[in-house]
């Protein structure tokens, strides 16, 4: 991405400053939770559709915006094929909701993406709401109720990921991914705005591998803790810039580096909240509950999910 530093038009790492106001301030009220749904190509896909009727069935309740690149036109999503009525008004709702948008080049990516979602501008965009809901449109919610996740007092929850993700029986390792995640944003924001390490010097023995880094069995090797605790000195900007992991890893393994109060959520809420990989797995771990949603559900053991599909949809429980 640096190559665009030297190009007129403004490099995204350099916005900083939101450049439009939010959607979200159409009224004075702070709002408790937002659901951001990102968007940047249509039509949608089947699949997709799915998962824009289980927003519309369960979470359209709450204000919701659409994050996209500037110039996309939601008006483009009416192209996709609505194989039935309930579809049709899900989208018809879905391309009413406003709009955040940045550049295009946060979108150009996987890890354009990710960076973007490691930025105060893109948090300082949503700062009326208390909480963010990611919505990726490989998602499904079976519930509307987020009060056990707000109360928990925890600043990022995520779907759990495994000791190894080829084998459930390896274990859970910690949460949590963030194609379906609650986030708060003033803790984002305080630890994106964190002096530590620049400012506020920490002796190298101050920071505690054991907290930090997860379970014994899933912490990075000496060596590469050695370059993560030199690598923190450089601030957490210079941090974001480089990092080179998707961004639900910064969350949940680097954020309290920066900010040793920030809370990702403990395992059990990780598992209530959402599963992605080995859903029987977490289906049993979770003691025979639905948690409150998923991610990737076509891409992981599809056939577990299609009977709850009606719940999904508003429908009927199997």
């Amino acid at each position: 991405m640096s190559s665009r530093e030297g190009r007129g038009d403004r490099h995204p790492w350099d916005q900083g400053k939101v450049q439009s106001k939010s959607a979200l301030e159409k009224d004075s009220e702070a709002h408790s939770v937002a659901v951001v749904i990102p968007v940047w190509r249509s039509p949608l896909s089947e699949d997709e559709l799915l998962s824009v009727r289980s927003w519309w069935a369960h979470l359209s309740s709450y204000p919701t915006v659409l994050l996209a690149p500037q110039g996309f036109d939601p008006q483009t999503l009416a192209a996709s094929e609505t194989p039935d009525e309930p579809s049709r008004n899900a989208l018809e709702a879905l391309i009413r909701q406003p709009v955040e948008s940045f550049e295009p080049s946060w979108f150009e990516s996987r890890q354009s993406y990710n960076h973007l979602l490691m930025t105060e501008g893109f948090y300082r965009r949503f700062e009326k709401a208390g909480h963010l809901l990611i919505f990726q449109l490989d998602c499904l919610a079976f519930s509307g109720d987020l009060g056990p996740f707000l109360d928990a007092e925890t600043d990022y929850v995520g779907a759990p990921w495994f000791l190894d993700p080829q084998r459930a029986e390896a274990g859970l390792s910690r949460i949590g991914n963030g194609g379906l995640s609650l986030r708060r944003v003033d803790a984002a924001l305080a630890v994106l705005t964190s002096q530590r390490y620049r400012q506020q010097p920490v002796p190298w023995l101050g920071t505690r591998p054991g907290q930090l880094f997860g379970p014994i069995s899933d912490r990075p090797s000496w060596r590469r803790r050695a370059r993560i605790l030199r690598e923190i000195r450089r601030g957490v900007p210079w941090y974001c810039r480089h990092y080179g992991q998707n961004e639900d890893h910064f969350w949940s393994d680097r954020a309290p580096l920066f900010d040793p109060d920030f809370r990702p959520a403990p395992l059990p809420i990780g598992l209530a909240f959402a599963f992605e990989r080995f859903p029987r797995y977490c289906w049993h771990r979770n003691g025979s509950q639905l948690p409150f949603g998923c991610h990737a559900w076509t891409k992981f053991d599809r056939d577990f999910w299609t009977p709850w599909l009606p719940r999904a949809l508003g429908e009927r429980t199997p």
